[in-house]
């Protein structure tokens, strides 16, 4: 049986209002590289993806039905992309979001080719400005897709399936309708004309606990921090993207540059706060739920403690440095990430587990709730 197998292949595509996509070459390995069904299924792969960011351009919906296999798994596809492309769309028009300007590339890191099958891996990266503010630039740091891909009787390589993770697929995986999805996305969105808006009740007031009891803390080097390693991992940390998720590792690795100390005093793991290694760490280090019952916690009982507290905030009251959890589910909170930059009353935020630089929380879509963190900064 023929088979191929590619590794880390990189292409690069771009695109600036209304221009045709460009591309480079990648380095292939070894005879791969003129290998008709490598480049068949890259093609295939790169026209989808064209599809998608012209849609994100232009607002207009694209058909990408040639592009899929007539099978069951395809069709699946189909309807499963119809929905989320249908949500993207609704939001990016709404708070006028449509790419201004793009650019994208795809770094395969594994492509195998069989005689009727081909499966590729591969990190979507791209860097966007919106028609809302074109002078921010957000950037997409490697979101994993998944691709399989079927040869039809006439030789053409079509998509069977594309697996990947986002707010979004999370949300939908609720199971909720797309248009109690939209009603929500609209009175967020009319929420979020007017200054007042809160998402949550202030459950912790600021004066809870003396500000001298609190460590100095720099949101300035916070967000440096979030900013640098937005789109990479430290490697003096653990990356747990493939354990469950690093976006409270990374939020946590950011409030500890900002100045905070670690917490290893509290009397319960719950009041404790800090890392070690990947086996001696706190659960609120990398736990959304548990980061927050820590910023949180009741001192009462506490002779002593170290590291950070933090309070409640409305939306209209947040400041770069503070923290933005969401969930998609009913019963718990599920994403954490960093306020990196707020710019005419829109919060743009930076994260893992897909890694985002100055992400415009607008275009967020499915979230349930937010609630909006503020680090105390002695004073």
């Amino acid at each position: 049986m023929k088979k191929c197998v590619l590794l880390a292949i990189l292409m690069l595509m771009g695109c600036e209002a209304g221009s045709a996509a460009t591309q480079t070459g990648g380095r292939i390995n070894g005879s791969q590289e003129n290998n008709e069904d490598v480049i068949a299924v890259r093609a295939a792969i790169e026209e989808y993806f064209d599809l998608i960011y012209k849609e994100r351009s232009t607002g207009i919906t694209e058909s990408f039905r040639h592009l899929i296999a007539d099978t069951k798994t395809g069709q699946e596809l189909i309807a499963t992309e119809q929905r989320r492309r249908e949500i993207d769309l609704y939001s990016m028009v709404l708070y006028n979001n449509l790419y201004k300007s793009y650019r994208y590339w795809l770094e395969y890191q594994h492509v195998e080719v069989s005689e009727q099958t081909a499966e590729a891996h591969l990190l979507e990266h791209n860097r966007t400005r919106s028609f809302h503010d074109p002078s921010v630039e957000s950037a997409l740091g490697g979101l994993e897709h998944v691709f399989a891909l079927r040869k039809d009787s006439d030789g053409r390589w079509l998509i069977e399936r594309d697996d990947y993770e986002t707010i979004l697929t999370k949300a939908l995986d609720q199971g909720e309708p797309i248009e109690i999805i939209k009603a929500r996305i609209k009175e967020q969105h009319d929420l979020d004309q007017q200054t007042s808006l809160t998402y949550e009740a202030q459950e912790l007031q600021h004066e809870a606990v003396p500000k001298t009891l609190w460590w100095s803390w720099s949101p300035e080097r916070t967000v440096g921090y979030a900013r640098h390693w937005a789109l990479s991992a430290n490697p003096e940390y653990a990356d747990f993207s493939e354990m469950g998720g690093d976006c409270t590792n990374f939020v946590s690795q950011a409030i500890r540059a900002g100045g905070n100390r670690s917490d290893t005093i509290g009397i319960i793991d719950r009041n404790k706060w800090y890392y070690n290694n990947i086996n001696d760490r706190s659960p609120s280090w990398t736990g959304v739920n548990q980061f927050y019952l820590y910023l949180t916690r009741d001192l009462s009982g506490e002779e002593a403690f170290e590291g950070p507290m933090a309070y409640m905030v409305s939306r209209e009251d947040a400041e770069p440095g503070d923290i933005i959890q969401m969930k998609w589910s009913l019963f718990r909170y599920d994403h954490t990430v960093i306020i990196t930059k707020i710019k005419d009353g829109r919060i743009y935020y930076s994260g893992h587990s897909t890694p985002r630089l100055d992400y415009d929380l607008s275009r967020v879509r499915g979230i349930i709730g937010f609630r909006f963190i503020a680090i105390a900064v002695m004073s």
